[in-house]
């Protein structure tokens, strides 16, 4: 019994002295892999990649986000940076993913310009969703419309929304609109005459537009035009201005 004890413990022994010699080597494994991982650069932040960027240069959505490079990537707090990143007028939304061992993909969804806005003598840009996005400069012009009115009606967000849908055609013959006591109202870039849309079925009256400006646009002499109305069912009318002779 004696001895079947003295093995037993010696078993006992071993078995400890084995497992204590796998922890002393896992730990003194982990503090290796642990010391390589902080003296080595590798999974330090050196690319970043943008994508989808329309209003903002790659350099700005950069800025915007506030990440560094040479950052650990394990240590980039992609949550934050998703909020950075919309608190841009520009962005609406944007996803940011880390690609091992040292990159970043950022995917920007950018608020599209759709129009300009005269702002207290700065010229702004307005977006899909109806919101000031920011200042123009010289690198940033595009053809769009300028909303004249004040302040931006949502009717006139909507109407462009569905013309930039339905024509883009006709949303680049809009030099400007406005909301009045008509409804929207629109100058055409080619004519000064003012074109009256109304209040309601502007899908229908964008085909209308556009069939008018293609087929008849160029037989007309806009310098006797008042207004063109569409806002009578399949039909266009023209009011011509009042002249002397008119009223003779």
């Amino acid at each position: 019994m004696k001895v079947k004890n003295i093995l037993r413990n010696v078993v006992t022994f071993m078995k400890g002295l084995l497992i204590l010699g796998l922890v002393v080597s896992i730990s003194y494994g982990s503090y290796k892999l642990y010391d390589l991982y902080e003296r080595t650069n590798k999974f330090n932040l050196t690319k970043i990649i943008v994508n989808d960027e329309f209003m903002l240069t790659k350099g700005e959505v950069i800025a915007q986000s506030k990440v560094k490079r040479d950052v650990r990537v394990m240590n980039i707090d992609i949550a934050r940076i998703r909020e950075n990143l919309k608190r841009s007028p520009f962005i609406k939304d944007a996803d940011v993913r880390v690609v091992y061992p040292a990159a970043m993909v950022i995917n920007v969804i950018e608020n599209k310009p759709i129009a300009y806005i005269n702002d207290k003598n700065v010229l702004k840009f307005v977006g899909d969703n109806g919101k000031v996005l920011g200042k123009v400069t010289p690198d940033k012009s595009y053809d769009l419309p300028i909303i004249t009115d004040n302040d931006i009606n949502e009717n006139i967000i909507d109407y462009l929304n569905r013309t930039l849908k339905v024509s883009q055609f006709v949303f680049h013959q809009i030099s400007e609109i406005k909301y009045t006591s008509k409804g929207i109202e629109i100058s055409l870039v080619k004519a000064s005459a003012n074109v009256i849309i109304g209040r309601n079925d502007f899908d229908k009256k964008i085909i209308l537009l556009e069939n008018f400006i293609r087929e008849e646009y160029d037989n007309i002499s806009f310098s006797n035009v008042d207004y063109i109305d569409f806002r009578f069912d399949k039909q266009v009318i023209l009011k011509e201005l009042q002249t002397a002779e008119n009223k003779m």
